[in-house]
């Protein structure tokens, strides 16, 4: 009975998240259905590590903080006249 894999979980849990209802992820030959994304964010974890954030949204966090702390006025976008 093969498990499912750590990215086919974290779908799961996306789609848990962004749809609400139910999720069925696949186990081997059955199918196992989800509807609390917090229990299934417990099993992600438990089995895959921590859910971190991925991506341009933690990246744009970043740059934002930047621009604040090292812009002197404006809003520290390229082209502003104030930079």
């Amino acid at each position: 009975m093969a498990d499912p894999t750590c990215a086919e979980l974290r779908s799961a849990y996306l789609t848990l998240l962004l749809g609400g209802g139910e999720v069925l992820v696949k186990a081997g030959d059955m199918l196992v259905k989800y509807t609390d994304a917090s229990k299934l964010k417990a099993i992600i974890e438990e089995m895959c590590g921590p859910i971190k954030p991925e991506g341009s949204t933690a990246n744009r966090g970043l740059k934002l903080h930047q621009a604040r702390v090292n812009g002197r006025g404006g809003c520290g976008c390229s082209g502003d006249d104030n930079e």
